[in-house]
């Protein structure tokens, strides 16, 4: 065999070889051009009539119980396909409550209201029962969260104060105070109050839109940072489950400190965030009656859904443990005429 057949003998071996090896992949790589991600889309959605304004919605951490404050607590079965009844728990708060919280366990709810007392339902109790009503704080309690691990429970109020309570004796006590003092009184009042997912940190959002973070982790409170949000009124927080984010209602634009861009799309002021329980998203409501989910790598809303009257606040139930990325998500919102709507949502191919 002469020098140029040989050199053309390899190369057509090399040829053959390159085109097997394009035969083996080009299937893959059909099936990568083809595979798009799921898009998060709302499933069903039911609205919980109900007559006067809702002012706060929080779930169990099983996620089975929705309760709901006016001037008395409801709570919701949201274990069937339809929401049921389950207990009217009878406070009877003058002007409202407010602040709302189940512990992790499922023992407490912890309602908090406009004649300043904090109150104890024993969930576990068949009917629930009031345990304690405990009036440590001397003006409304605006807002009620528990650490992770349900040891420690954040109050807010009025009064300036954060007070930190320790949930894991017979009785709750107040263990340390949080003083939030400036000359401007009402301006400080505290409005929201979150713990990380981590129970690293306890955030804690004024009036007027000053966000304080505080370093909980080591068994005392320690100032860690200090926010001052212009635009930014009565605002919710909430921590993303990664802890990475802290999202901030109360203008039209959501804020969100620890991320590199805001959320902008409602044309009214936000009342309320929550992140999903997988934290690929973001709900906010506001006054301008919408539901939107954003897109928390993007920015952009996902879902916008408009509904008549002003929402007041929003949350997710949680997922159960073990649960696969692409579960369904259960979320509510409340509204201030009266009424809560519940959304399932789920992802779906494109």
């Amino acid at each position: 065999m002469t020098k140029d057949k040989r050199k053309l003998w390899r190369l057509g071996g090399l040829l053959l070889g390159l085109a097997a090896l394009l035969t083996a992949f080009a299937p893959a790589a059909h099936a990568q051009t083809k595979a798009k991600p799921k898009v998060l889309t709302v499933l069903d959605e039911t609205k919980i009539d109900k007559q006067g304004p809702v002012h706060v919605v929080a779930f169990s951490s099983d996620g089975r119980f929705l309760a709901e404050t006016d001037d008395n607590v409801h709570v919701w079965d949201l274990s069937e396909k339809e929401p049921k009844k389950y207990a009217d728990l009878e406070t009877r708060i003058a002007f409202g409550a407010y602040g709302l919280a189940f512990s992790p366990d499922g023992k407490w709810l912890v309602i908090g209201g406009a004649d300043h007392n904090t109150r104890f339902w024993d969930m576990t109790a068949t009917p629930p029962k009031e345990a304690y009503k405990l009036k440590d704080h001397v003006d409304n309690v605006n807002t009620i969260a528990f650490s992770p691990d349900g040891k420690l429970m954040a109050s807010g109020g009025d009064d300036r104060a954060v007070l930190i309570w320790d949930v894991e004796g017979d009785k709750p006590k107040v263990k340390d105070t949080l003083r939030i003092d400036d000359a401007k009184r009402e301006q400080h009042q505290v409005r929201w109050v979150a713990f990380s997912p981590n129970g690293k940190r306890l955030a804690v959002a004024c009036r007027n839109g000053l966000v304080r973070t505080y370093d909980v982790s080591g068994g005392q409170v320690k100032p860690a940072q200090l926010y001052p949000l212009e635009k930014v009124h009565n605002p919710h927080i909430t921590f993303s489950p990664d802890n990475r984010v802290l999202a901030v209602s109360g203008d039209k634009v959501v804020r969100l400190i620890g991320a590199n861009f805001p959320l902008a799309g409602h044309t009214e002021r936000t009342r309320s965030v929550a992140f999903a329980p997988d934290g690929k998203s973001l709900a906010s409501v506001g006054e301008d009656g919408r539901i939107v989910l954003w897109d928390m790598t993007t920015g952009k809303a996902l879902i916008n859904k408009e509904k008549p009257g002003k929402f007041t606040s929003v949350a997710f139930a949680p997922l159960p443990a073990g649960a696969k990325p692409d579960a369904e998500m259960t979320l509510a919102a409340s509204l201030e005429s009266g009424g809560i709507w519940v959304l399932k949502l789920g992802y779906k191919d494109p």
